[in-house]
């Protein structure tokens, strides 16, 4: 930042202004998944961008704060603790400090390639499961009825049943805002669709008095200025933390590292895997240290920061100055805002961990992986919260394969050969892999720069499922 060129402000206020448009509903919306008050995602989220910035120097583009991996991994380690929504704060501020420091200590240790042998199957198949159970308890909000407890086929039964109890004003809002997201997705993606979705259920909230039409609200959030506090938990509950941070953190860093590599590869840069780990692991434990909760790098926010013109970590310093201002002074603005629109929001956030087409490309290619994802998925959607944990590292023994590229198809058996049949003996074409980066163009000058640079040997990281493409 020593030589920071004033002909770059321009941009990177642009880019901190996009990044702060996305952030704000986002944080609302991942505080509910991560089972937190909303103020403390926004205790969390300047002080990440604010480290990160500090100490992620070589990543211009990334931008780190709460994100739905992130906050779905935090809220089943958590629950696998305890289930008593009281405890929820503390013991997610502890959970990320206790990911920061091992993932300090990790990449001082210079082991930024373990990311190489994450069990990408299992992950599939267990946000999959958690993302259905999820959708069950926002759904509720969307009806104006609780699920009550229990797993998501439980929770699913119970909402049915309480189908003679749904609130048609409800439902009408939670129904426009679900379409409204969609349609801002498919025909201006390039706009915040989740803020203009939350704007609008304010100001129709305080219009048209939808509390005193059934609708219920999020109601008073206090002021959210991070002050540094210790979590106040049991010895014995950071002990049994210790044990899920390890998979969360394997996480947390991949999904950093795979975007942040990827931005620095379009632009003719190259990122250092240890210092990355380094620089995600104080922003967790800053972010621990003031009731925030896990945090890792966001593809929507740094796609479309990138997007509006941000090129330095200056758009981190901005928005977060901005985040500070809103939380400060703006919270009282979301006292009206409908829980079925939140809800909405929240839905869109995890859908795209339903990955219906990579299950696919598994029953094509390789039934192993198939059958992992799908066993996890079901563990995953069956068990209680206070069962579910994260997925360990090694729940698949091998490397993952690459997005774009058929998964390994080691260990297949051939189909029995048919004697009344006459084979043809020449060996069947492999099928065409897609191109991982997008565009031939891209494609080549991200080949053509990774092989002119010392990175082009790193392994990279595994690429995680996608956040919703509305944001991006």
């Amino acid at each position: 930042m020593r030589n920071y060129r004033k002909g770059l402000l321009r941009g990177d206020m642009l880019g901190a202004l996009t990044a702060w448009a996305l952030i704000v509903p986002e944080s609302v919306a991942y505080a509910q998944i991560a089972g937190v008050p909303p103020q403390n995602a926004f205790y969390a989220a300047p002080v990440a961008l604010l480290v990160y910035a500090l100490f992620g120097r070589r990543s211009n583009f990334l931008i780190i704060g709460a994100t739905s991996a992130a906050a779905v991994l935090s809220a089943a380690t958590v629950s696998d603790i305890s289930g008593d929504t009281k405890d929820a704060v503390g013991l997610s501020a502890a959970l990320a400090v206790i990911v920061g420091v091992v993932l300090l200590v990790a990449g001082l240790a210079r082991l930024g390639f373990i990311t190489n042998f994450l069990a990408e199957p299992a992950l599939v198949g267990f946000l999959f499961g958690m993302a259905l159970t999820i959708v069950v308890r926002q759904g509720a909000k969307l009806a104006g009825v609780s699920s009550g407890d229990g797993n998501f086929f439980e929770r699913l039964w119970t909402l049915l049943s309480k189908a003679p109890d749904w609130s048609l004003a409800t439902l009408a809002v939670g129904a426009a805002s679900l379409t409204l997201l969609f349609l801002l997705e498919r025909f201006v993606p390039r706009l915040p669709a989740a803020l203009i979705v939350l704007v609008l259920g304010l100001v129709l909230s305080a219009a048209l008095g939808l509390k005193d039409h059934g609708v219920d609200i999020v109601g008073k959030i206090p002021s959210a200025v991070p002050v540094p506090h210790l979590p106040g938990i049991p010895a014995e509950n950071w002990i049994a933390l210790a044990a899920g941070a390890l998979g969360v953190a394997l996480v947390v860093f991949a999904e950093a590292f795979s975007i942040a590599n990827r931005f620095a590869r379009e632009h003719g840069q190259e990122v250092d895997a240890d210092r990355e780990m380094t620089a995600v692991g104080l922003s967790n434990i800053a972010v621990g240290l003031v009731r925030g909760f896990v945090v890792s790098g966001s593809a929507s926010r740094s796609a479309a920061a990138t997007g509006a013109g941000g090129r330095t970590p200056m758009v981190s310093l901005i928005a977060a100055a901005l985040i500070l201002l809103t939380g400060a002074f703006l919270t009282p603005l979301f006292t009206d805002l409908p829980e079925p629109v939140l809800g909405a929001i929240v839905i869109v956030a995890v859908r795209g961990f339903m990955r219906v087409g990579e299950l696919r490309r598994y029953a094509t290619y390789d039934r192993r992986s198939l059958w992992v994802a799908l066993t996890v998925l079901s563990r995953s959607a069956a068990l209680r919260p206070a069962a579910r944990a994260a997925p360990r590292r090694g729940a698949l023994p091998r490397p993952v394969h690459r997005r774009g590229q058929p998964p390994q198809r080691r260990g297949l058996r051939a189909p029995a050969r048919n004697p009344s049949v006459r084979h043809s003996t020449r060996t069947p074409p492999r099928p065409p892999a897609y191109s991982p980066c997008g565009p031939t163009e891209a494609c080549s000058s991200a080949t053509s720069t990774a092989s002119a640079s010392p990175s082009a040997t790193r392994p990279s990281a595994p690429l995680l499922p996608r956040e919703p493409s509305s944001w991006t």
